[in-house]
């Protein structure tokens, strides 16, 4: 057996009116694909009274011919801001997404993806200007994961920081993204930034098959996964089929110690899988 766990503390809730939901999940047919996703406070912002930092948003192109997903993560020396960023990151990358098109990825993948996080770069630094002009890019800072998966065919991806996007075949986990055997949370660029597309990983995504779901994660909940079989058994179980809201939740409320970061993920099943 393992080494019980110390009983938690009564948590704390962050007093700031900018604070994010302590939870947030979702579930449901988006497009011809399950998604669910589902955000965590971590516990050190559940000792502390402070904010979660983690955002996730999803659409579907202006066309329908592609399903947008994002997940970004606050950077925790903003801890009073960064949440604000990680929000409007996310809306903005699915936002500016939209007007992409499956037969326009298809042409030049990188310089697509590159062309839309310069855009919700630009937009988020007139919307602080305008409604937040106290604040400064860094204060906004983020990492951020974002998938186009098409109806058919090669998806792609583009991150900047150490969110992560993985693969999950029954109980085999891959990562989108190289990785070293370090820890995950090692951050070495941000958005907003002035140059975005050049700080970016680009990496396609190969056509799904029956059995594999697409998995965004910020790095809290990468991190378990990484390092703890336990925990991956324990995803690997839950995800075997479309989970809605509720079941997304409860996916992530496993205990492992040393686990005090945010958890976020967000994960997207083949069309073969329905919800039963």
């Amino acid at each position: 057996m393992g080494e019980r766990l110390q009983p938690l503390p009564l948590p704390r809730l962050a007093p700031t009116t900018t604070s994010l939901p302590g939870m947030r999940a979702d579930g449901g047919l988006l497009g011809d694909r399950w998604l669910g996703a589902a955000s965590l406070a971590g516990q050190s912002h559940l000792n502390c009274g402070t904010t979660a930092q983690d955002a996730y948003q999803f659409t579907l192109s202006d066309d329908g011919s592609l399903l947008l997903a994002a997940v970004c993560d606050g950077l925790g020396s903003r801890p009073l801001t960064s949440q604000l960023g990680a929000t409007l990151m996310a809306s903005l990358l699915c936002e500016v997404a939209r007007t992409v098109t499956a037969a326009s990825l298809a042409v030049d993948p990188p310089a697509v993806l590159g062309r839309v996080l310069e855009a919700a770069c630009a937009q988020a630094a007139r919307l602080r200007a305008a409604g937040m002009p106290g604040l400064t890019d860094k204060d906004l800072s983020c990492t951020a994961a974002l998938v186009l998966l098409p109806a058919a065919g090669t998806g792609w991806a583009a991150r900047v920081g150490d969110c992560a996007v993985m693969r999950l075949d029954g109980k085999e986990w891959n990562t989108v993204f190289p990785r070293d055997n370090g820890p995950v949370n090692r951050v070495s660029a941000a958005l907003p930034h002035a140059a975005p597309a050049e700080v970016a990983e680009y990496a396609s995504l190969d056509e799904e098959h029956a059995g594999t779901c697409l998995i965004l994660a910020s790095d809290g909940l990468a991190e378990d996964a990484f390092g703890s079989p336990a925990v991956r058994a324990w995803l690997a179980e839950r995800w075997s089929q479309p989970c809605d809201a509720m079941a997304m939740a409860d996916s992530l409320r496993y205990r492992r110690r040393g686990s005090h970061d945010d958890r976020t993920a967000l994960v997207v099943w083949p069309r073969q899988l329905r919800c039963g």
